[in-house]
């Protein structure tokens, strides 16, 4: 990857991140940045994106998965995290940076670069109206809207109650 290539790829997470503050700010979210970092990255993403109050998460399954548990909305970049959180109907809206929007090996249906709850449109006032449709999307609707196209990414196994069996069978 060339060094023009990172520079377009950091300054669009950082103008994404800065939406997703701004939003944040105006519904009066707390917001939570979950890495796959650990506590000492935190001044570089503090240095990196907006100023302000919004919460660095250190990487570890528990407090992500904790986090996204008590979210009212996630807002997540092609990340395994956010994808996991759609199986758990949890609502959530994916910012599209790759030419795929749902980019899990092994997954080949093609979708457009925009859908109910994706888009590879990261300008605020897009960004805004994507996120209050699927904010105000009532539960039951929301659950209609998703399972189509997550049922066939991910399913949601708590505990992994399912892969335990099989492996106990094979044993």
């Amino acid at each position: 990857m060339t060094k023009q290539n990172n520079f377009l790829i950091y300054k669009n997470e950082r103008n994404i991140f800065n939406n997703v503050f701004k939003y944040s700010k105006e519904k009066n979210f707390k917001l939570i940045l979950c890495t796959r970092c650990d506590k000492n990255e935190e001044k570089t993403y503090r240095d990196f994106l907006v100023k302000g109050s919004w919460h660095f998460l250190p990487f570890s399954d528990y407090n992500s998965y904790n986090a996204i548990n008590y979210s009212d909305l996630i807002v997540f970049s092609n990340t395994t995290l956010g994808y996991e959180a759609l199986s758990k109907k949890k609502k959530a809206f994916c910012i599209v940076r790759t030419s795929k929007p749902f980019w899990i090996d092994g997954y080949n249906k093609k979708y457009p670069l925009k859908g109910f709850f994706w888009s590879n449109n990261f300008e605020y006032t897009k960004m805004k109206s994507n996120l209050d449709k699927v904010l105000k999307c009532s539960n039951k609707d929301w659950n209609s809207k998703i399972e189509p196209i997550i049922s066939k990414l991910l399913y949601y196994n708590p505990r992994n109650s399912i892969f335990f069996k099989k492996t106990t069978n094979l044993i």
